[in-house]
């Protein structure tokens, strides 16, 4: 588990980010994922 969080800072940062999750997603062979970016959701 991650100890220290990042958080994103800029807009396109986080539409980067979300974009990159998105196309992880789409891989069938892909089961988990883990990241250490903090949301503010």
């Amino acid at each position: 588990l991650p100890q220290d969080y990042v958080s994103l800072q800029s807009d396109e940062d986080k539409q980067m980010f979300e974009r990159l999750m998105g196309m992880i997603d789409e891989i069938d062979d892909v089961q988990n994922v883990y990241h250490n970016v903090q949301s503010d959701e």
